[in-house]
């Protein structure tokens, strides 16, 4: 998988045993993680976007915006939440290889567009 971003993002962590990527700059943070269909509930995989509100349910953030699908060539979804800044919350889910991609974007900036063109960027190799 690949993106590109506008900014330099220092990794924090990769976690290949939990299949985790964390990175950020004074402006973005994000937060990637892979998760098998198995571990997922079918309430989130038949429903892409209220895969979506689960995860800012989860997470104790308040829905501020729905978004919108942003991957043409996988089921795929974004909503915007509410932390201590605004949090693009995504879901990714690649039949494929079975696996959900769950990505937080937590906007520091309060940039949320920047965080949407960011999903947009995003391209798998396979």
């Amino acid at each position: 998988m690949t993106f590109e971003t506008q900014q330099t993002l220092f990794e924090d962590d990769i976690d290949t045993e939990d299949q985790m990527f964390d990175a950020e700059n004074d402006a973005i943070g994000i937060n990637m993680e892979l998760v098998d269909f198995r571990d997922e509930s079918q309430r989130f995989l038949k429903n892409v976007k209220k895969g979506c509100r689960e995860i800012c349910n989860d997470m104790e953030m308040k829905i501020l915006e729905n978004g919108e699908d942003f991957n043409s060539k996988h089921k795929s979804y974004y909503i915007i939440c509410f932390d201590q800044e605004p949090v693009v919350t995504a879901v990714i889910l690649r039949e494929n290889i079975k696996k959900a991609i769950e990505i937080s974007l937590y906007c520091y900036d309060n940039d949320t567009a920047q965080a949407i063109t960011l999903l947009k960027n995003i391209r798998f190799d396979n």
